[in-house]
């Protein structure tokens, strides 16, 4: 089997991002999930299909960014989390103005049916190595606490939620619209994945009370993370593995 290898600019954003990792105590082992995808990535190698390129992607990304990032901000200062209990139909409602902010794409002719939504089955066994091999560290913590049944469990309600959102939302403003907006201003697939991997993780700031270095230095993990997906979206050509990970990574 060929290996697919990274290019220089991968490598070393792949090395800087598991540096941090391992510096900030989540250990060296978020390099497994990299190595599944340069082992094992050709498996899902779509050359049937392109990434769909058209400036009207980079457009549609920063009207819908802008859009998605203020409803964002506007939930965390009302501390909107702590308002609507425990309840998952108030969660779906509660998030139901930032997933429809996608739709505002259609403004600059973006349509969903714009993306590749097809899902192979060879792609099915590289997203669950991929996702098991990020969350191992998190699920030996879980497993000390409850059972493999809660685990299961856990996954089984989790995952369709987290398909709804954040993976569905995400997935179309960052590996979608975002990156093929960026291959659109004569950015190789390599910059543009790094690129978006970043302004991906950059959002989860929003996660904490106040900015500082050390804030950085803990959204490297889902830089890290975003850079991986965008991985799979260049094997595929495809969302779907990618909402589908997504999904599976909030879940725990």
């Amino acid at each position: 089997m060929r290996v697919k290898k990274l290019t220089v600019n991968e490598m070393i954003f792949s090395i800087i991002c598991l540096t941090i990792i391992f510096f900030i105590g989540q250990g060296i082992l978020r390099i497994i999930p990299l190595i599944i995808i340069i082992l094992f990535g050709d498996i899902t190698l779509n050359n049937d299909m392109e990434i769909e390129r058209n400036k009207k992607f980079i457009y549609a990304f920063i009207l819908v960014f802008i859009l998605y990032m203020s409803i964002q901000g506007y939930y965390d200062y009302i501390n909107i989390s702590n308002r609507i209990g425990d309840s998952l139909f108030k969660g779906l409602l509660i998030n139901l103005p930032v997933t429809m902010t996608i739709f505002t794409a259609y403004f600059f002719g973006v349509r969903i049916k714009d993306f590749n939504w097809k899902l192979s089955l060879s792609s099915l066994p590289l997203v669950l190595l991929v996702w098991l091999s990020i969350e191992i560290i998190p699920f030996m913590e879980y497993m000390r606490s409850s059972s493999i049944t809660d685990f299961i469990s856990n996954i089984i309600i989790n995952v369709p939620f987290k398909i709804y959102y954040p993976s569905i939302v995400e997935e179309m403003i960052f590996r979608g619209l975002c990156f093929s907006g960026l291959l659109t201003i004569g950015l190789g697939e390599d910059k543009s994945n790094i690129i978006q991997a970043v302004v991906f993780g950059l959002i989860h700031i929003l996660n904490y009370d106040q900015f500082s270095i050390n804030i950085i230095l803990l959204i490297v993990p889902q830089i890290y993370i975003g850079f991986l997906i965008g991985k799979i979206y260049i094997n595929t050509k495809s969302l779907t593995p990618c909402i589908f990970l997504h999904s599976l990574i909030d879940s725990i």
